[in-house]
């Protein structure tokens, strides 16, 4: 979009087409898209950071394919898959997550007040030609 802008000296035109922000290399946006892997983009204790950084990497950048590890170009039906953002929290703002890397002990809870997971959702070739609805948790803490 452009929008112009005047001054008492002079008329100028700003193109504001790229609002966002992409082309700060320290943005969210493009830090998500530049990692190496999704794992770098794990900020500790910011969950809602992370799941936002990863959401955009997945909607925006290159879709792992994590039954075979590959990276695909564009080649994956990214419109059969669907991303949820799920805030988990209760009212005593308690909630125990096993297997966190804030945890001393894989297996002994960690507390948080309240925690951010992404969950991504396809559906895929089942047996007998039937479509199966596929879940999976995505949480850069665990």
């Amino acid at each position: 979009m452009l929008l112009q802008r005047s001054s008492a000296s002079n008329n100028t035109t700003t193109d504001r087409s790229n609002s966002s922000g992409i082309d700060n290399p320290n943005c969210a946006s493009a830090t998500a898209l530049s990692s190496r892997s999704e794992q770098d983009l794990r900020v500790p204790c910011y969950c809602e950071e992370n799941v936002w950084r990863l959401a955009y990497r997945r909607l925006f950048g290159s879709i792992v394919n994590t039954s075979s590890s590959s990276v695909n170009k564009g080649d994956t039906d990214k419109e059969n898959i669907q991303y949820y953002v799920v805030f988990v929290s209760n009212e005593q703002k308690c909630c125990p997550m096993l297997h966190q890397k804030a945890s001393r002990d894989a297996n002994a809870p960690c507390f948080w007040d309240y925690h951010v997971i992404l969950i991504q959702c396809s559906k895929q070739q089942g047996q007998k030609g039937r479509k199966t609805n596929v879940a999976q948790v995505l949480d850069l803490d665990t």
